[in-house]
């Protein structure tokens, strides 16, 4: 016995080494995880289920002002149009007009004939602006190009 009590001495930095390398083994198998954890599922050929996807992190994209410049005219030039139809605007530009007239045949020296004449051709071109559609003069610039392709909602 004492002869193994003498043996287990002289190695005892050897299984003092075999002992803390099991511990520390153990003990980086049970800490670390298991496997990376993807907080979202996802399938092909179907639509995302989620709200965005972001980064945890954010991160820069180097560009010049020329780039940026390039890439937002590149932008306006491919973009689609679209358009609301406002029904309603036309029957409030009818009523408009209706009172403005009626305002001008109170102090005007026309024969009734000749206002309601008036009125009549009025409303008529009032109906062929708007059967098409009105744009702004805002909107005509962009819209100079005859292959522009523009979408009207109704």
């Amino acid at each position: 016995m004492s002869n193994f009590v003498n043996k287990l001495y002289q190695k005892n930095t050897i299984i003092y080494k075999v002992i803390l390398f099991l511990v520390t083994t153990v003990a980086i198998v049970y800490l670390f995880p298991k496997g990376g954890q993807f907080k979202y599922d996802f399938s092909n050929s179907q639509l995302w289920k989620y709200d965005n996807l972001y980064a945890p992190f954010d991160f820069a994209i180097q560009k010049s002002a020329g780039e940026i410049k390039a890439e937002k005219a590149q932008i306006v030039a491919n973009s689609k149009l679209y358009f609301t139809a406002d029904n309603a605007l036309v029957v409030g530009v009818k009523d408009a007009f209706t009172k403005r007239i009626a305002a001008l045949m109170v102090n005007d020296s026309l024969a009734l004939q000749e206002k309601n004449m008036f009125q009549e051709i009025g409303l008529r071109t009032i109906e062929k602006v708007y059967e098409y559609g009105f744009l702004e003069a805002v909107i005509q610039d962009k819209l100079s190009d005859k292959d522009v392709l523009v979408s009207f909602f109704f």
